[in-house]
């Protein structure tokens, strides 16, 4: 009985770790498309996207302070896609992620490929834990992973404004993964400078530093401009003007 626990343990931890992940076909970094949206639209879907657990709801988005509770056991996160109903939309969500898969790899020598560090895969029956992908209102997901507990990424798809760019949903699928905001981490202000008065009160929230040790781990990386998850110049803005006025401009690219 415990040879057949060890395996299924080494059987799940090769399933994250060892799997080649072959460069994407095409890029899917693409940036937020804002030519039909404004920038008061784009903040209404944009905004209060990290979600956590009813108990902790009033922590957030002011953080957790990231535990192995909440990192995804194995690396592995199941997913459930079958409320994504358009074929285009689904195919764009299984792009994104494959694109973090690849970009959050480990380099193998003689190959294009990458060893997988993190790996989303359609759910099981067994599995109790899992994503739940939907249309929705707003782009939202929960914050990492937490045990029998209905996880959910909301996508919006309307002409008022719609999630479904890979940058968007790249953006999300790194809060399942545990990843808090960018421009939210203690040292911000060494890079950035917060306009509060071009953000409205009621969502300064999104704009709230968080605290080395508590609620926020550098994971021994630089502050990134270009990171995915760094809010661009004029997001959440409530006249047009900037919010966020960096000492170098970044291109929201990359899953960090």
């Amino acid at each position: 009985m415990i040879k057949i626990f060890i395996f299924l343990v080494l059987h799940l931890f090769v399933l994250a770790f060892g799997i080649p992940i072959f460069p994407p076909a095409r890029n899917f970094s693409s940036s937020i498309n804002t030519k039909r949206m404004n920038t008061k639209k784009l903040g209404n879907i944009f905004g209060d996207d990290m979600l956590f657990p009813t108990p902790l709801a009033g922590m957030a988005p002011r953080g957790v302070a990231v535990t192995e509770t909440t990192k995804w056991p194995y690396g592995i996160i199941p997913y459930d896609i079958s409320p994504i109903t358009d074929a285009e939309d689904r195919l764009m969500i299984e792009n994104a992620m494959h694109r973090i898969m690849y970009d959050t790899g480990s380099p193998i020598a003689g190959s294009e490929a990458r060893e997988s560090c993190v790996y989303f895969r359609p759910r099981l029956h067994t599995d109790t834990t899992y994503l739940t992908i939907v249309y929705g209102k707003g782009c939202s997901a929960h914050v990492g992973y937490w045990k029998n507990y209905p996880l959910k990424l909301t996508l919006q798809k309307s002409e008022g404004g719609t999630c479904f760019t890979s940058r968007i949903i790249q953006h999300e699928l790194m809060h399942v993964l545990n990843f808090r905001h960018e421009h939210q981490r203690p040292d911000r202000d060494n890079y950035i400078q917060v306009h509060y008065d071009n953000i409205d009160s009621e969502r300064y929230y999104d704009f709230e530093k968080t605290e080395w040790g508590t609620t926020a781990t550098d994971l021994e990386t630089n502050y990134d401009y270009d990171s995915i998850l760094h809010y661009g110049v004029n997001d959440l803005s409530k006249n047009g003007l900037p919010t966020i006025v960096p000492k170098q401009i970044g291109g929201s690219n990359w899953c960090s």
